[in-house]
This record gives C-alpha cells, sequence and structure tokens, in this order.
C-alpha cells in the first residue's frame, strides 16, 4: 500500500527536477518525527494513581462536609432554625394603646400625644427559643451604639426571661435611621408606632401631672408613675 502511495506522489513531481534525493514522508499509521520514543516523558503509573486518590479523597471531604452541615442545620439545631424561619411569616408584635389627653377646665390641652417609635425585643426570636440568652445581649450591645439605652433595666427583664421587652421609646425617625437600615440584622428587634406624651407646660406643672414610664410586667406598657399620670392611670392608659 505504501508503494501504491509513493508512485502516485511521483507522478505529480515535474520529470526536470526530479534528484535523487530522499524524499520525507509523513504516512498515517507510522512513527514520525511529530511522535516522542523518550519514554521518560511518560508519566507514571503509580503517579496516576496517586493524583486520582488525592481527587478523589478531595470530594469525599467536600461531601462529607456538606453532610456533615445538613445534618447540623436539619437535625441538631433543627428547633432554633425553625424559629428563626417563623420570623419571616409570623410575628408577635406588642401594640401600646394611645393614652388619653389631659385638659384643664377650659378645655385646654396640658398634655397631649406626639408621632414617636419605639424598640421592642421578642426575646423567643433572638434567645433560639429561650436557650441562650448571650445572642440576645449581643444584639442589645450593639443597638446601644446608636440608640441610647437602659441597659441595666434590659438585661435585668433578659434575666427574667421576658417574651418581650421595651428597648427604647419615644424615638424620632432620625434617630431609627441608622438601626432601620440593618433591622434584618438583628433577630427579634421590632419597630413599632408609639405616641409619645407631650408635656405643654411641663415647667410649670410636672410636678401636679407626673410622668409615664414603662412598666415591670411580663407584657410592658407605658404607665404612669407620679402625679396625675398615676392616679388616673386606669382611665388614661386606654385599651
Amino acid at each position: 500500500m505504501n508503494r501504491v502511495f509513493f508512485n502516485e506522489i511521483k507522478q505529480y513531481i515535474p520529470k526536470g527536477k526530479r534528484s535523487n534525493r530522499k524524499i520525507d514522508l509523513l504516512v498515517l499509521g507510522e512513527n514520525t518525527m511529530l511522535e516522542s520514543k523518550d519514554k521518560t516523558f511518560r508519566v507514571p503509573e503509580s503517579v496516576k494513581i496517586w493524583n486520582l486518590l488525592f481527587l478523589g479523597a478531595l470530594v469525599f471531604i467536600f461531601l462529607l462536609f456538606f453532610i456533615a452541615k445538613a445534618f447540623i442545620y436539619q437535625v441538631v439545631e433543627k428547633d432554633a432554625y425553625e424559629l428563626l424561619a417563623q420570623q419571616n411569616t409570623v410575628r408577635e408584635l406588642l401594640l401600646q394603646p394611645e393614652r388619653g389627653v389631659i385638659y384643664d377646665r377650659n378645655g385646654k390641652f396640658i398634655v397631649r400625644n406626639k408621632p414617636a417609635f419605639s424598640i421592642d425585643l421578642a426575646t423567643n426570636l433572638c434567645s433560639f427559643g429561650y436557650r441562650d440568652f448571650g445572642y440576645c445581649r449581643s444584639i442589645v450591645n450593639k443597638i446601644g451604639e446608636v440608640i441610647n439605652l437602659d441597659k441595666e433595666r434590659i438585661f435585668n427583664e433578659l434575666g427574667a426571661k421576658n417574651p418581650n421587652i421595651i428597648l427604647a421609646t419615644g424615638l424620632t425617625k432620625e434617630q431609627l435611621l441608622p438601626l432601620e437600615t440593618n433591622i434584618s440584622k438583628f433577630p427579634g428587634v421590632i419597630i413599632v408606632t408609639a405616641p409619645q406624651r407631650n408635656y405643654l407646660y411641663k415647667d410649670a406643672f410636672s410636678h401636679l401631672i407626673g410622668y409615664v414610664g414603662i412598666g415591670g410586667k411580663e407584657y410592658p406598657t407605658i404607665e404612669g408613675k407620679m402625679g396625675i399620670e398615676e392616679s388616673y392611670d386606669s382611665k388614661l392608659a386606654g385599651n
């Protein structure tokens, strides 16, 4: 077959230019200069096996890691993550009723309400079902960096395992902006519209009117602490 191939090639070589020089032809199916005959360039079989074992070990380790993570999320910490997932669908809100206004015998307002906001903390969400309040404390400390908080009172209520804690009241929209932009980072923290008391003559009648504060109950409310606010708290508190 090779001889027939050479004869075919010779037919296309001009007679006047034929010579006795040896022509190197590339013949399919035979060894050529492009194919190395040096066995030292071949990868040893033992190296190939070790490479395959190394890659297989890496795949096995990654697979084992993901299986372990899935086991932790779905079995070990199932209740905690279910509770966090419920935050996206179910959220318990503590709505404060608007307190009644106080006016004199001529119908002139002495105390009324003005728009404001409060920050509440649902401890069952930040404590992973009341199991660990350390995360709740860290949330309070982070919020305390941007908003003034009574940490002593809050930590005492955390120690008592109160389900809902009012972190701060009487906040303006401007005060809430640093927190509102990062609210998703604080599970259990809720911003609620809560009107604030506006004492129009606080310098003259503060000793008679009194003031309001957070009541120490399981579900905290705003209640009167002194003066008229305390004496008529049941009528002013609202429903």
